[in-house]
């Protein structure tokens, strides 16, 4: 079976629970004969798997701007086009990074997407909050709907 895992960071470059876990979950896969590839964010869009060792594949994303979620959706193309070459026959999220297009992904292509989020926070819109980025957390609450 195809695995897909979307998360934020990888890893291998960031410490910390939800990282830990996948690796974990990674690690399983891979014994029991899977294929697994991941799709993270990183330090700029990458046509190909960044690595491709120990049985999975990775691809990265380029990273938001900091607080500003909505570029995410800047990238919606890239992050398809990626999904497609991992055709996955399951795809699991972790927390909700880029949440709303991985969903759509899934719901156009008929895989079934398996969504692990952490905190009852991350099934509401965040508030809008008065400062420099409030446009685009505008923007990012109408793609989040729109998706």
């Amino acid at each position: 079976m195809r695995i897909g895992i979307a998360l934020g960071l990888y890893y291998g470059d960031h410490i910390g629970g939800a990282e830990v876990q996948t690796s974990y979950l990674v690690s399983h896969f891979l014994r029991s004969g899977h294929e697994v590839s991941l799709v993270h964010f990183g330090k700029g869009n990458v046509e190909g798997p960044v690595e491709e060792s120990g049985g999975f594949s990775r691809y990265q994303v380029r990273l938001p701007w900091k607080g500003v979620k909505s570029t995410s959706y800047l990238n919606r193309n890239f992050i398809f086009r990626i999904l497609d070459k991992m055709s996955p026959d399951v795809l699991y999220q972790r927390s909700d990074h880029f949440s709303n297009l991985i969903s759509s992904w899934g719901r156009r292509r008929k895989v079934p997407v398996v969504s692990a989020l952490s905190m009852e926070r991350h099934c509401y819109p965040e508030r809008i909050r008065l400062s420099y980025i409030m446009p685009f957390n505008i923007v990012d609450r109408y793609l989040k709907k729109r998706y």
